[in-house]
């Protein structure tokens, strides 16, 4: 078996996203991470989020969070 790459295989695009308050942390006490919220929700920007997004890679204290 071959495993030569597909000369029309074309690569996705990868957006990095890092989120930090003016201070230069990332999360509050005990990792609380309640300051990112208060902004009134877009559905259709998470719905294009969730539509155009292959992978998310996240940490495990936002995840158990």
């Amino acid at each position: 078996m071959d495993a030569k790459p597909r000369q029309d295989a074309t690569a996705g695009k990868m957006l990095w996203h890092f989120t930090m308050l003016l201070d230069g942390f990332v999360a509050g006490p005990d990792h609380a991470m309640d300051w990112m919220t208060g902004l009134p929700p877009r559905p259709s920007l998470i719905d294009a989020y969730v539509r155009t997004t292959g992978a998310v890679l996240g940490g495990r204290d936002g995840w158990n969070a």
